[in-house]
C-alpha cells in the first residue's frame, strides 16, 4: 500500500513517512510545500505549526474547501481523459438517440421541419462559450437538405469518444423528443415527472447570482488563480497527463456563478455548511435532463446501479471536467436517480469500471483527505 505522512514534529520537516493509509483518528492537518497531506492528531492547534510553517501549511476549511475543489477537478478530467469508465453506459444511450431519430427523421417530410430542429432545439449544440461544443459544418449551397446534413454530422459525434459532445447531444436530443412530444413539456418538466428534478430548482431557492466581468477560461475544471494550496502537482501525482489532457476554452459555473445564501433553499444551505462544501453552482439542473434523457432513450440505464453510476461519470466529465458544478453538485441530482449519496462522499457513487483502476488508487490516495469514508471532515 502507499505510504502516507504522519505528523511528527520532532522531526526537522515535521512529519515521517508511514506504511499504509491513515486510520479514523487521524485527520489531515497539514499540507507540504507540494502538496502532500500530513495526517495527525485533529485537535491540534495552528500554534503548534508554527515553527514548521516555512515548510507546512496548517489544514484549515479553506484549505479543505480548496483541496476538495482540486480533488473534484483530478475526478471530473479523469473522466474527460479515459471516457472508457462511463462509456458503456453513455454509449447504450447514444445507440437509443440514433435510433429515435432515425424514426424521426423519416417521418418528417419538409426542410422547414430540420430547419426549426437544427435552430431551435439544437441552437445550443455549437454555442461558442460552452464546452463541448460543435462546430458548424460548411455545407454545399447545392446540398437538398442543409439543414439535416448537419444534424447528421453532429450526430455522428456520439460515436466518438469526446464525452462533453456527447453528453451536450445528449441534452440537446432530449429537446427534441419534448418538442415533438409536447404533452410531456419542457425537458426540465420530464425531468420532474421522472423524479429527476425537485420544485426548487426552477427558482430563487438555488441560490444562486451571476458575476459581473467573468471571461472564457482554459483551466482545468474548478481550479481559479484564487487558489492558495499547491495545484500542479498532486494532479500530476494522482496521474493527470497535462501533455494530451483535454482542455477547452469555456465560460465555466464557477466564475458565472455566485452564492446566494439568503435565498437558498435551507436545507441544501445546511449541507453545504455542516460539510464544509464549496458552491460552484447550486444543485445540477442540467444533471437532471441528462438523466432524463437515458431514461428516455434507453430506459435499460436505470436498471443497473453500475449504469446508472457509469452515466453519471459522463455528467461529472462534462460538467465538473467543464468547471460547471461541484461533484456534490451533481451527486445531489445522481441521488434524485436513486443512487445512495451521503453529502461530500465520493465512493458510493463511483462505478465499479472506475474502482478497479489504478488510476482510482491514486487518486484516492492523494486525495485521501477528501475521499475517506470512514470519518466525517474535521471542523
Amino acid at each position: 500500500m502507499p505510504d502516507y505522512l504522519y505528523e511528527d514534529l520532532m522531526n526537522v520537516r515535521g512529519y515521517i513517512a508511514k506504511e499504509g493509509k491513515p486510520n479514523s483518528n487521524q485527520a489531515a492537518v497539514a499540507l507540504t510545500d507540494d502538496g502532500r497531506c500530513v495526517f495527525g492528531d485533529p485537535s491540534a492547534a495552528r500554534s503548534t505549526y508554527a515553527r514548521h510553517l516555512s515548510r507546512l501549511m496548517y489544514y484549515d476549511d479553506e484549505v479543505e474547501r480548496q483541496r476538495r475543489l482540486l480533488c473534484d477537478t483530478a475526478l471530473g478530467q479523469f473522466m474527460l481523459d479515459h471516457p472508457r469508465f462511463a462509456q458503456p453506459a453513455v454509449n447504450s444511450v447514444s445507440s437509443g438517440i440514433e435510433t429515435y431519430w432515425r424514426g424521426l427523421s423519416g417521418r418528417l417530410s419538409s426542410i422547414e421541419s430540420f430547419r426549426s430542429i437544427a435552430q431551435n432545439d439544437l441552437r445550443y449544440v455549437p454555442w461558442a462559450t460552452s464546452f463541448g461544443r460543435l462546430p458548424v459544418a460548411q455545407l454545399s449551397p447545392s446540398a437538398l437538405n442543409p439543414f439535416k446534413a448537419q444534424i447528421e454530422i453532429w450526430l455522428g459525434e456520439l460515436r466518438g469518444t469526446d464525452l462533453p459532445k456527447i453528453m451536450n447531444l445528449h441534452d440537446a436530443f432530449l429537446r427534441i423528443y419534448c418538442s415533438n412530444n409536447r404533452s410531456v413539456g419542457k425537458p426540465s418538466d420530464l425531468a420532474a415527472t421522472y423524479m429527476l428534478r425537485e420544485a426548487w430548482f426552477e427558482n430563487d431557492e438555488r441560490g444562486r447570482g451571476n458575476r459581473t466581468g467573468y471571461k472564457m477560461s482554459s483551466l482545468p475544471g474548478l481550479i481559479t488563480g484564487n487558489f492558495t494550496i499547491p495545484v500542479w502537482q498532486p494532479l500530476e501525482r494522482c496521474g493527470i497527463n497535462f501533455s494530451n489532457m483535454r482542455v477547452e476554452e469555456r465560460v465555466r459555473g464557477t466564475d458565472r456563478f455566485r452564492i446566494e445564501a439568503t435565498m437558498m433553499r435551507p436545507e441544501f444551505r445546511q449541507v453545504l455548511g455542516d460539510n464544509n462544501l464549496v458552491f460552484a453552482a447550486s444543485a445540477s439542473g442540467t444533471t437532471s435532463t441528462l438523466l432524463a434523457s437515458a431514461k428516455t432513450f434507453q430506459p435499460t440505464v436505470f436498471n443497473n446501479i453500475e449504469s446508472k453510476k457509469q452515466y453519471l461519470m459522463g455528467c461529472i466529465a462534462y460538467l465538473v471536467g467543464g468547471g460547471m458544478h461541484t461533484c456534490h453538485e451533481v451527486f445531489y441530482t445522481g441521488g434524485l436517480a436513486g443512487l445512495e449519496y451521503t453529502p461530500g462522499k465520493y465512493v458510493s457513487m463511483l462505478p465499479n469500471t472506475f474502482k478497479s483502476s489504478r488510476l482510482y488508487e491514486r487518486w484516492s490516495s492523494e486525495f485521501w483527505d477528501i475521499v475517506r469514508s470512514d470519518r466525517p471532515s474535521p471542523r
